[in-house]
């Protein structure tokens, strides 16, 4: 959806055009090997405590895993980081769903996304006018 707020690289006018012009490569290793199913399935109930409150858990096993895994690239409360292309875990938007199997999936064998890039396609006016459109 290009009319949210949840911009996976960033939502300024700014990361838009960069994005547009340049593409983006959104990485996220798959953890199976880490965790185990058992460790996956921690993680996955932990993340979606998340959006509620993030500062209160009963489940210290996935905490423990995501804070050990997750936390680097998605911080500490599941915020995300645009810098990296890493979603915000803490919201209702869900890249490649949000059901136990979609997130086992994510999480055991990761994701890899690519947004080509546009400034072989369009002009400077075409990229600063979809920008603007974007942004409205």
């Amino acid at each position: 959806n290009l009319k949210d707020d949840d911009w996976q690289w960033g939502g300024t006018e700014q990361a838009i055009e960069q994005t547009l012009r340049h593409g983006r490569r959104a990485i996220m290793v798959g953890w199976q090997d880490a965790l185990g199913d058992k460790g996956i399935d921690q993680v996955i109930k932990y993340v979606k405590t998340m959006p509620s409150d993030p500062l209160v858990t009963t489940n210290t096993e996935g905490e423990t895993l995501y804070r050990q895994f997750c936390v680097a690239c998605h911080g500490m409360s599941g915020e995300g980081n645009p810098t990296l292309g890493a979603p915000k875990l803490t919201d209702d938007i869900w890249l490649y769903g949000n059901s136990d199997t979609d997130l086992h999936d994510t999480l055991a064998t990761g994701r890899n996304g690519i947004m080509p890039a546009f400034n072989q396609r369009l002009d400077d006016t075409q990229i600063r006018m979809l920008v603007a459109w974007l942004m409205r």
